[in-house]
């Protein structure tokens, strides 16, 4: 059994999670950090930037993967080369997040909304070869409002190879 400390944006920075894995060494396997927003632009702010520095997640044992927030497939493939570049062998995506101005943007459980959308993007991520040097996962909800929407979800989700995915069980309302 794999223990996951799961990201609450605002609350697990880097700083709380050395902290926790000092006190609590033993039985978390790997930490998520708050989603590092991705935009068009190939970058990711540096507020953001700290979350991932080896420096700053230099507690021995202590395993990061860093969630990522973006919804284009050339978003995605950029960030996991860019992350993989900076030593990090898994990435997860945040298809989970209810905040409303996330959601309007289609992003977070706002990517829930669209599943042949979905599987367009994730047709052109896993035909990039950077998805074949690193592992790539995703956090998901049931639906936006309700649990059914999972029936058209699921399918998608099991055409590609993602290394896990993790499921709120429950839906964005």
């Amino acid at each position: 059994m794999r223990t996951s400390f799961a990201p609450m944006e605002g609350i697990t920075l880097y700083c709380y999670r050395n902290a926790h894995h000092r006190i609590f060494e033993e039985g978390i396997d790997v930490y998520y950090t708050p989603f590092l927003s991705i935009y068009k632009h190939h970058s990711i702010k540096k507020r953001d930037i700290r979350e991932i520095l080896p420096e700053n997640n230099s507690e021995q044992g202590i395993r990061i993967i860093p969630q990522i927030m973006a919804n284009d497939a050339d978003e995605i493939i950029w960030a996991l080369g860019e992350l993989h570049s900076r030593g990090y062998d898994e990435i997860n995506l945040n298809m989970g997040c209810p905040v409303g101005t996330v959601v309007s943007k289609h992003k977070g459980s706002g990517m829930l909304e669209d599943p042949e959308r979905l599987d367009v993007l994730f047709a052109e991520v896993f035909n990039d070869k950077i998805t074949r040097d690193i592992k790539f996962s995703v956090k998901t909800r049931l639906g936006l409002v309700n649990p059914h929407e999972f029936e058209d979800i699921l399918p998608v989700l099991n055409k590609y190879p993602f290394s896990s995915v993790i499921i709120h069980p429950r839906v964005r309302t």
